[in-house]
């Protein structure tokens, strides 16, 4: 009689497992989390290789939105970005191989080599790849620092007759250094020409803690132009030096209004109670000053004047932060 139901519950077994074992293995190792990217088409790969068992585990996907070295202004600490998983272009895949394999030959490169062959394969039905952000201390002022993890949640690894599920598969994690950010949003305002022919040009974001400021001197550039005397196709060039800077400025509180902040940025008085902890300046590049009539008012000719940075590097005590192309913001003319 035992044998009997020894039988039967082998051969259940058996049937069972005929139709995708649900394995109990871990998939996972430890391993450097490394990466690559093609920017033309916003595709993107993790991947980690354990050279002793030639093993492997990656995450491929597309997003518009990612940045493989993002600003920090891309940047949430709090809130981690989701990347859903699903069976064409956003994959986790496990790979066993039979021999060793170089993860930039075999990931990164548009065409895989020839002579490297699978032993198994499982690639994800379902899930989705986390990944999120912690900020580190801080090396130097023109960059931050962060770790940023990569998981795979509620994820189904299949292949070969075999299924594996994990609520949460830890991929792995790096160090990245984050440019800061110079792009804001904010209004354009410039300062009365109490020097002839100085200038400053000054922008905040919203919450008044960061801003930007630039001075420079130019015979040809007036304040509030006749708009008799504009002519859209001319683009004014001053090129950024020891002169002509360009400086951004972070506080540790916000500058309670914007009469304020109007008295630090003409005047160069801040209040006593905010202090400055973090200035960068330009060291290279130019600002372009272009004009683009407007609709009119009670018949009146209008512009809008836009501020626009080019080729900008901005320096402090890290790598200098290099900006092709940067509108600072505009005004409209007349005033």
């Amino acid at each position: 009689m035992k044998i009997a139901i020894y039988s039967i519950f082998l051969a259940f077994l058996i049937s069972n497992c005929s139709e995708g074992d649900i394995i109990d293995n871990d998939v996972n190792f430890d391993a450097t989390l490394e990466n690559c990217s093609n920017s033309n088409d916003n595709t993107f790969v993790f991947y980690k290789i354990d050279a002793n068992s030639n093993q492997s585990l990656s995450a491929n996907f597309t997003s518009p939105t990612f940045d493989i070295t993002p600003e920090v202004n891309d940047i949430s600490v709090t809130t981690p970005t989701v990347i859903p998983l699903n069976s064409d272009s956003n994959q986790l895949i496990y790979r066993q191989f039979n021999e060793t394999i170089t993860g930039s030959d075999y990931f990164c490169s548009s065409i895989p080599p020839s002579n490297v062959s699978i032993a198994q394969e499982m690639i994800s039905a379902e899930g989705s790849i986390e990944i999120s952000y912690q900020e580190l201390d801080p090396e130097s002022n023109t960059q931050r620092r962060y770790t940023r993890t990569i998981i795979a949640k509620n994820v189904s690894l299949e292949g070969n007759g075999i299924s594996i599920r994990r609520e949460s598969l830890f991929l792995g994690s790096d160090t990245i250094a984050a440019d800061v950010s110079i792009d804001f949003g904010g209004s354009l305002l410039i300062c009365p020409e109490n020097t002839p022919d100085t200038f400053t040009v000054y922008t905040f974001n919203d919450d008044i803690n960061r801003a930007i400021h630039l001075n420079f001197a130019d015979t040809a550039f007036e304040i509030n132009p006749s708009v008799d005397n504009i002519v859209e196709e001319n683009i004014d060039t001053i090129l950024l030096n020891d002169t002509n800077i360009l400086t951004y400025r972070e506080f540790d509180t916000a500058i309670p209004d914007t009469d304020t902040a109007t008295e630090f940025f003409c005047n160069n008085n801040l209040p006593s109670d905010i202090n400055i902890t973090r200035t960068l300046n330009s060291t290279g590049g130019s600002i372009e000053i272009s004009y683009e009539e407007i609709a009119p008012i009670d018949m009146e000719k209008r512009f809008s004047r836009t501020f626009t940075l080019k080729n900008l590097v901005i320096s402090g005590t890290g790598s200098p932060i290099q900006i092709e192309s940067l509108v600072l913001g505009s005004d409209t003319i007349p005033k």
